[in-house]
């Protein structure tokens, strides 16, 4: 493996009287640091070597100091950074592919026979079997003891992975004993015990470590912090909590982040009123899909078919693209009135767009049936599961359940 180091850029006018045009000559000086897998953390020997060649380099090219500086510090880096063995990064690439492909057992598997072969574990590897973990009940006490024999104690990425396998399977005092064992804490440390003692109902512990958070740790909340505390105000109908974080957000600058703005949408249309969710909706600078999902939801449920074309015509003309949960709502609210025309209309764009998916379809199904277009339902239903059996995939979800005859 051969790394090759920019040390310098220097620009030489070209002599103005052979060319009239005053281009610049970029000269490019490198260093080749040549086997970077044998970098071991405290090679002093080998880090000197790599200094008197660049103090050379830099006499000869006549580099500025503020690059050589600069050049000096990726060095260091490397040097206590060692790069990954070709063995243990495709363990580790292997164990990440089981992952993504949803295979958390298969995951286990490729780290177990990692340590057959006798590769070490790094701090990449055992952040990904925490992620494991948390799929997989039971077996998060397994990676947090092989974590801490491994001496990851310490890592502060392996005890954040390790927080959230936890509190994914509700384990809050495990969590909470992670936590106070850490010698260095980040935002996400707090973010996610917040979230374990959210997702337990636990309002004066999530108000009490937000206070610690800013206080001891100081550490000021994220908008996923602000996000978390919102949703659970907004599960226990906290109104006058979710007023006091949205006022700290705005103050902190948060309030323009979508993730804070939908979660206060949210929390204002479930707690407060809708029209106050609109109010904040519209006096919002930016608004991403999200929002306007929000808004047209609550406006299907209560029926109110005027606003949801409204708002749904507006989405179009500001040049959003509607996703599937926003022709779902619209769909719904036509159905409840009897609007043929106008679900017709919709149908005909989810076609063309591709958004078809299975609640969609169930929802259009629904529509035709309750717009007294049986034909059309019992088609859309026999279309869908023909294309269904067609692709070797299951017929899920709302449809699994519905029968037409």
């Amino acid at each position: 493996m051969v790394l090759r180091l920019l040390l310098v850029i220097r620009q030489t006018p070209q002599d103005t009287s052979k060319s009239t045009d005053k281009k610049t000559e970029k000269k490019l000086t490198y260093v080749s640091i040549s086997q970077l897998p044998q970098f071991t953390t405290g090679d002093r020997k080998y880090g000197s070597h790599l200094h008197s060649h660049t103090l050379v380099k830099r006499q000869r090219a006549n580099i500025s100091s503020t690059t050589f500086r600069r050049t000096l510090s990726t060095l260091a880096a490397l040097l206590r950074n060692p790069p990954l063995s070709s063995a243990t990064a495709r363990c580790n690439a292997a164990i990440r592919r089981r992952l993504e492909s949803g295979h958390p057992t298969e995951a286990v598997s490729a780290f177990s026979a990692m340590l057959q072969t006798g590769s070490r574990p790094d701090a990449f590897t055992l952040p990904l079997l925490n992620r494991a973990a948390a799929s997989l009940p039971g077996f998060v006490g397994t990676a947090h003891c092989f974590g801490i024999r491994a001496g990851f104690g310490r890592n502060v990425y392996f005890c954040n992975t390790l927080l959230e396998a936890y509190t994914r399977h509700g384990l809050v005092a495990p969590a909470h004993h992670v936590f106070d064992e850490m010698r260095v804490r980040d935002v996400v440390s707090w973010t996610t015990l917040v979230s374990a003692y959210a997702g337990a109902w636990d309002p004066l512990e999530v108000s009490q470590l937000v206070t610690a958070m800013r206080t001891n740790g100081d550490c000021e909340p994220s908008a996923v912090t602000l996000s978390v505390v919102l949703r659970a105000c907004t599960d226990m109908r906290d109104a006058i909590g979710g007023r006091q974080l949205h006022c700290y957000a705005v103050k902190s600058g948060w309030a323009g982040d979508f993730l804070v703005l939908n979660s206060m949408l949210t929390h204002l249309s479930w707690t407060a009123s809708l029209e106050d969710a609109a109010m904040l909706f519209e006096q919002s600078p930016r608004r991403d899909l999200v929002s306007w999902n929000i808004i047209i939801s609550e406006y299907s449920s209560e029926g109110n078919i005027s606003k949801v074309t409204d708002m749904y015509e507006r989405m179009r003309a500001e040049e959003v693209c509607p996703s599937c949960e926003t022709l779902t709502s619209a769909v719904a609210a036509f159905a409840k009135h009897r609007f043929l025309l106008q679900g017709k209309k919709l149908h005909s764009f989810a076609v063309r767009s591709g958004l078809m998916d299975t609640v969609l379809v169930a929802s259009f199904v629904d529509f035709y049936a309750k717009c007294g277009e049986l034909m059309s339902s019992v088609q859309l239903f026999e279309q869908f599961k023909g294309e269904a059996a067609t692709y070797g995939q299951p017929c899920s979800g709302p449809l699994s359940t519905m029968e037409c005859s």
